[in-house]
């Protein structure tokens, strides 16, 4: 076998000689080493891109783990700010509350400022609503007589505001349009009358004489141009000394 390949070499080697073809494109080699070199030949190729492509994913991988980092990092900060944050709402909360009452007063202040002039106004006509039930009366030879109902003074006087919306405006509540609160203004005076009927050793109620004084004092502060409208509590804890305490609302206009 190994006589007839070499006759067969030198048969086609002869012929090859007959073939005009430059020395490079002539290949005698069997095509599976052609192919086997012509691979061997590409392979670095294959593994330089098989390295890359195994490199190429980590800077991404790293990337992102860069990321994440700055991410948490800013997360601690948002948490930390987030707290200080909190502390600060709260202490604020805390101060709003504290400062309902003086902020209370202070508006009250300046409720009291703004309408000073009506303060005055009003104090002059209380004043003037008292003077008028102990008023002597004078005859016509001069001689004075004076009211029964002398003996009343004022106690004490204290004064609330009260926003409120006008019946006629409630159904309109949702329009643009509809009537603003009006700041009611409400007076609780309370008065001490002294009953001269009643003997202070044994005190025992006259109803009689207490129901005129009343009248005498509900009917002077009905005619006051202040108020518009009036309630009254009695205390007869002491019948010679009873307390009649007013409830007077005054007239949007004339709030104080």
């Amino acid at each position: 076998f190994d006589a007839v390949r070499f006759q067969l070499s030198e048969v086609i080697g002869s012929a090859s000689e007959l073939l005009n073809l430059p020395f490079p494109q002539v290949n005698l080699l069997p095509p599976q080493i052609a192919s086997e070199l012509a691979f061997s030949k590409k392979k670095p190729f294959f593994i330089a891109a098989a390295a890359l492509f195994a490199i190429a994913p980590w800077p991404l991988f790293f990337g992102l783990l860069d990321a994440n980092a700055a991410l948490e990092a800013s997360g601690k900060k948002l948490k930390a700010e987030t707290a200080t944050l909190q502390e600060r709402q709260e202490t604020i909360e805390s101060l709003e509350k504290k400062n309902v009452p003086a902020a209370a007063f202070v508006e009250m202040l300046d409720g009291v400022l703004a309408s000073r002039g009506e303060w005055n106004a009003f104090l002059a006509d209380v004043q003037s609503c008292i003077d008028a039930l102990q008023a002597p009366r004078v005859s016509e030879d001069g001689e004075k007589t004076f009211s029964s109902h002398r003996h009343i003074w004022v106690e004490s006087l204290d004064v609330s505001r009260a926003a409120s919306v006008p019946a006629a405006a409630e159904e309109y509540a949702g329009d643009e349009g509809a009537a603003e609160p009006v700041v009611r203004t409400t007076v609780n005076l309370k008065l001490r009358l002294l009953i001269p009927e009643v003997d202070g050793a044994k005190p025992e109620h006259n109803a009689a004489a207490f129901n005129a004084r009343r009248r005498a004092v509900l009917d002077a502060f009905r005619k006051s141009e202040f108020v518009e409208k009036l309630t009254d509590q009695t205390d007869f804890s002491k019948p010679n000394f009873p307390t009649l305490t007013l409830r007077l609302v005054l007239k949007p206009g004339k709030g104080i």
